[in-house]
């Protein structure tokens, strides 16, 4: 039997949730946060999300708990542009 493990399993705070699901950041397979480059830093409300950029993320410490390369792969692909 094959052990059930989440794809990306990271726990976020509801806006980190928000801007995922609407691909405003991803969590990248670099293991670093990711923002698109819609995303204006002009505006005062969209500060925080450009100071995510690039930034590492907070992993669980076991290995087996840790988000699968593919679906963050998934997920930086699938960032608006």
């Amino acid at each position: 039997m094959r052990e059930a493990r989440p794809a990306v399993g990271l726990a976020l705070t509801p806006n980190l949730h928000w801007a995922m699901d609407n691909h405003l950041i991803a969590p990248g397979p670099d293991h670093r946060w990711h923002v698109s480059p819609t995303v204006d830093a002009l505006v005062p409300d969209s500060r925080w999300l450009c100071e995510l950029d690039e930034q590492p993320l907070v992993l669980p410490r076991d290995p087996r708990w840790q988000p699968d390369r593919e679906a963050l792969a998934w997920r930086l692909a699938h960032l608006q542009r």
